[in-house]
């Protein structure tokens, strides 16, 4: 996981980043919500989510007066 990963992630979600970790032999990252609930979130999980996430919109075109 890089941190453009965790940032996508963490935006999109209104999550905190706490740590990187592992838990039952499986990698993985901490997270906490705005009420400081931990989450702990697998590296498959977080990578399938950042896919099936639709990150930023397309760019919108002005058209400058000729």
């Amino acid at each position: 996981m890089d941190s453009a990963t965790l940032a996508i992630f963490c935006n999109v979600r209104e999550v905190s980043f706490i740590e990187m970790g592992v838990r039952n032999g499986t990698k993985g990252a901490w997270f906490s919500d705005r009420k400081y609930n931990r989450r702990f979130v697998t590296a498959e999980e977080l990578s399938l989510a950042i896919a099936t996430m639709r990150v930023g919109q397309p760019q919108l075109q002005l058209k400058m007066p000729a």
